[in-house]
């Protein structure tokens, strides 16, 4: 790789590692604390029957239950970045912090649910699987960098104070 690569690549490092830090950082925070209610929600009547019916779902149906919640919560997470961006960083972090909870709790459940029917989709599969490797690839470009390495230290800190660990 040439020179310009080099730079290439360490400007991308640079740009890259600010976000994922705080995603880490974010996840981290938001996991252990929303687990419990996670699995208090899963033990409900309601929630069980949901789960049943969402896993018999034929891959175009579970694409289209996966696609709702999706679609109000991910462009809701760019607004939050917007209020920060115009000047109200409090109200666009805690509603970050609200959507990215939301989004675990709904979305990352969801597609666990419905992930084995949407991989019978080739065009899905195959665009999954692309989505993990570039996230792959991001986190491996970024991985040592300090912001990071930060992050995830942070992050198991606090996986381990919520859990109750050493």
């Amino acid at each position: 790789m040439g020179s310009a690569g080099r730079h290439d690549h360490r400007a991308l490092r640079l740009v890259l590692a600010g976000p994922v830090a705080a995603w880490l950082v974010l996840s981290g925070l938001l996991s252990p604390l929303l687990a419990p209610l996670a699995r208090a929600i899963a033990r409900l009547r309601l929630a069980v029957r949901l789960k049943a019916w969402a896993a018999g779902l034929p891959p175009a149906a579970a694409l289209l239950c996966l696609a709702v919640p999706v679609l109000l919560i991910e462009p809701m997470k760019l607004g939050a970045l917007a209020l920060v961006a115009g000047g109200h960083p409090l109200d666009g972090a805690l509603l970050l912090i609200v959507l990215h909870g939301a989004s675990f709790l709904v979305t990352e459940r969801l597609f666990g649910v419905l992930e084995p029917a949407l991989m019978e989709m080739g065009w899905f599969a195959r665009g999954w699987t692309q989505v993990r490797r570039v996230r792959e690839r991001i986190l491996d470009l970024v991985r040592g960098m300090a912001p990071v390495v930060v992050a995830r230290s942070w992050a198991l800190r606090l996986r381990k104070a919520f859990r109750g660990g050493p």
